[in-house]
């Protein structure tokens, strides 16, 4: 470590010589200009303030490192054009720093949301009777699908596919005086109910009615597409699935009509 140290070349008492106050003289420059000073010279906190050192003379390679800490660096001193670009990444930001606010409007755009489920089942055409005595209420499974969704809104509904259009979408509900070969005369009304499914959790029933009177058969169709729900589901894999309950209502007959429904299209889940 380099100090200042000049060599007594004269005895107590005497006087200096030339070669005396050349020593002291050329030890000082050498110091300074040859050997320079290291911290060892500096007396602690001697240097206090900025205005004491040479604009640009603190450079990265002078700075040890880990030496600038969190409470080294004033309030706001770090601003956007400091930062390299790139150098913030996904590592270097907390768990629910990005808040609404901090998000510009209109800056989230389509193809920065996760992509939304969309699954559509084939195109059948299917049909189930009535089961056992007036008004029991037994579903029959028809159309199901499954699908992995992100926990944004889903949206059930019924069309025909789209691609073929002869298919039809509907409900078709059929009534028939004639039960187990017994003429039915009196006044009845038969329904089938329809419902969405989410596993073995039923979201949403609806109820599609027709009236019969004296010998006349009832046969009457709505859109499929009529019938939709939208699900809040959480995020995860579900099946879906459409589920028809043809059914009597007590008629003042001893006797019931026969009761059939007739569902055509895909089920379409699709997440918003």
């Amino acid at each position: 470590m380099p100090s200042l140290s000049v060599s007594r070349t004269y005895e107590t008492g005497s006087a200096l010589l030339e070669a005396d106050l050349d020593a002291i003289r050329l030890a000082v420059p050498t110091l300074v200009n040859t050997t320079f000073l290291d911290n060892d010279n500096f007396v602690a906190n001697s240097i206090t303030a900025s205005s004491k050192l040479i604009d640009n003379s603190v450079t990265t390679a002078t700075i040890a490192d880990t030496t600038i800490t969190p409470e080294k660096i004033a309030t706001d001193a770090v601003t956007t054009v400091k930062i390299a670009d790139a150098a913030v990444t996904t590592a270097k930001l907390p768990d629910s720093s990005i808040t609404t606010v901090k998000i510009t409007d209109a800056n989230v755009t389509n193809p920065k949301l996760a992509s939304s489920a969309f699954s559509a089942s084939s195109y059948v055409i299917n049909s189930c009777a009535a089961s056992g005595a007036i008004g029991n209420n037994v579903f029959t499974t028809f159309l199901t699908r499954t699908a992995t969704v992100t926990g944004r809104p889903v949206m059930l509904t019924i069309d025909s596919g789209g691609a073929n259009f002869s298919a039809e979408a509907l409900l078709t509900l059929f009534g028939s005086t004639a039960n187990n070969g017994t003429s039915f005369v009196a006044s009845n009304v038969v329904g089938v109910n329809l419902s969405f499914f989410r596993d073995s959790t039923e979201l949403a029933r609806f109820t599609f009615t027709a009236g019969m009177s004296g010998s006349l058969n009832a046969e009457t169709s709505i859109p499929a597409s009529s019938f939709w729900f939208l699900d809040q589901p959480s995020a995860g894999s579900y099946t879906y699935s459409v589920r028809l309950a043809p059914y009597q209502v007590v008629a003042t007959s001893v006797d019931w009509p026969s009761v059939s429904a007739q569902i055509s299209g895909r089920l379409v889940v699709l997440e918003l």
